[in-house]
């Protein structure tokens, strides 16, 4: 056992236990009132649906809330940090600038922001209380996914209430035989304020600069507590109780548990229970899906042929089709290369790993997967240099690149015993995370500006998502026509 000179000395040591823990979770419970109310007034726009800057500011606010409401409750819960937590945060944090700074960016992208955003907090609230199901990320992401966003938050779904009640319980209990003064503080601040805002009342009067620094605070209470006002606010506190009552469940309840809601061990315990695969299924059905695509191959080089100008050119509109066909049926594609794989791996009656006709097969189905991501990204490629960038054009770039490289690191994983899918999803997040702080809006603008058929009806759409980009594009668009002259 080792000894610790801090230990000896009396000294508290680094992110050791708060004395009282109970009053630093109060703390916690009290700020996802908070956080709570701002998610619902400004990330959801209940209260500034009109006001885009005031959304931008919410998203920010509700990070540093949230923020502060985990830590508190980890704390509490003696959960000591660590890196992984740290990255997480900071991928939540650069998606949260991201959405501030530049707001949601067109067409799908905008929304799978808003997905991935709730999807990072959630993973950085389990591993900064290690209850990811393996001790780090892992290939059962989506078990912890389910674990933060259903098993943990409405578990502890009344957690709040709970805790808040006891809170009262024992400060009713503590104060019971001062009722009196109780009574005599009360009426004490409420005679304090009356009377103070007679004297400012008064002197108002007096001076025109007190007089308007009071009716700008006569201004703002009543926007507070004026009638319609408070009918507003009162809705939205109504609506956020049960948003912060998710939101302290997940972090208030991570905090509490000793260990995940179903950890590696036991999931692989209960998965060995289940029926294995036949090793001649799993042989039969990659050899099929190998034969496919070879066949499919041997048809896509023929038409690439064409493509490319032999033997017989084709038409703009014929390549333009060309692109489109297929692009998101060989994503598909991918995607059931990769589950073959997983159920092969979590069901197989031997590992996919082992030396045989299984991995070789395993291999080329690999192969097959990572050409197919190279083929759709030549028709993605085909279809930009006819028509130009988009917005949701490079989202499409962005998911074939995730997946081809998931596709070699699963090729990778068959030879040597590395983190493949952590390494799969951490690049994917980060690579996201810096994909949603680029400005491909006016990438895309200047790019289609450049071209002699510029698509106007593209720009049009463009502008009526942001009128920041509606100046943008107006300026651009003259200087292009004075160069022009």
């Amino acid at each position: 056992m080792k000894f610790d000179k801090k230990e000896a000395a009396g000294q508290p040591l680094p992110f050791s236990a708060p004395k009282n823990p109970q009053w630093v979770m109060l703390a916690a419970l009290l700020l996802s009132y908070a956080a709570g109310y701002e998610y619902v007034d400004r990330c959801l726009g209940f209260g500034v649906a009109s006001e885009y800057s005031a959304w931008r500011v919410g998203v920010l606010v509700f990070v540093v809330l949230y923020t502060v409401v985990v830590e508190l409750a980890a704390w509490a819960g003696d959960r000591k940090p660590s890196r992984t937590a740290a990255a997480w945060w900071c991928c939540w944090l650069v998606q949260s600038l991201a959405m501030a700074g530049w707001s949601l960016h067109t067409d799908d992208l905008g929304f799978w922001q808003v997905v991935a955003w709730h999807c990072t907090a959630i993973y950085y609230v389990l591993a900064r209380n290690d209850l990811l199901a393996a001790g780090r990320t892992s290939c059962l992401v989506l078990l912890d996914g389910v674990a933060g966003m259903f098993a943990i938050p409405f578990g502890n779904f009344l957690l709040r209430t709970q805790l808040l009640w006891q809170a009262l319980h024992r400060w009713w209990a503590n104060h019971a035989g001062r009722k009196g003064r109780t009574l005599e503080t009360a009426v004490s601040i409420t005679a304090a304020l009356l009377l103070g805002g007679a004297a400012c009342a008064t002197l108002a009067g007096a001076d025109d600069n007190f007089a308007r620094l009071w009716g700008h605070l006569g201004s703002w209470l009543g926007q507070l507590f004026g009638q319609d006002a408070l009918l507003a606010n009162l809705l939205i506190f109504a609506l956020s109780l049960p948003v912060g009552a998710w939101l302290f469940g997940l972090a208030g309840g991570s905090a509490r548990r000793k260990a995940p809601p179903v950890a590696a061990e036991q999931f692989y315990g209960k998965l060995a229970a289940l029926p294995r695969l036949p090793q001649l299924m799993g042989v039969l059905v990659m050899a099929v899906l190998c034969g496919v695509y070879t066949l499919f191959f041997a048809v896509q080089a023929a038409e690439f042929a064409a493509a490319l100008g032999a033997p017989l050119p084709l038409t703009a509109p014929d390549a333009a089709a060309f692109a489109v066909n297929g692009f998101w049926e060989f994503c598909r594609i991918l995607a059931l290369d990769l589950t073959v794989l997983a159920a092969l791996h979590f069901l197989g009656a031997q590992p996919v790993t082992q030396k045989g006709l299984s991995r070789v097969l395993a291999v080329v189905l690999c192969g097959f997967g990572a050409g197919f991501a190279m083929l759709a990204a030549a028709k993605l490629a085909v279809y930009i240099n006819l028509y130009g960038p988009t917005v949701r054009r490079i989202w499409a770039a962005w998911v074939l690149g995730a997946l081809l490289l998931a596709s070699v690191l699963a090729a990778m994983r068959l030879f040597r015993c590395i983190p493949a899918a952590r390494m799969a999803f951490v690049a994917a997040a980060f690579s996201f995370s810096l994909l949603c702080c680029l400005p491909l809006e006016r990438f895309c603008v200047d790019a289609q500006l450049a071209r002699p058929d510029c698509d106007w009806q593209l720009l049009q759409r463009y502008t009526w998502q942001s009128s920041e980009l509606d100046e943008y594009i107006t300026q651009q668009a003259g200087e292009n026509a004075n160069l022009s002259e």
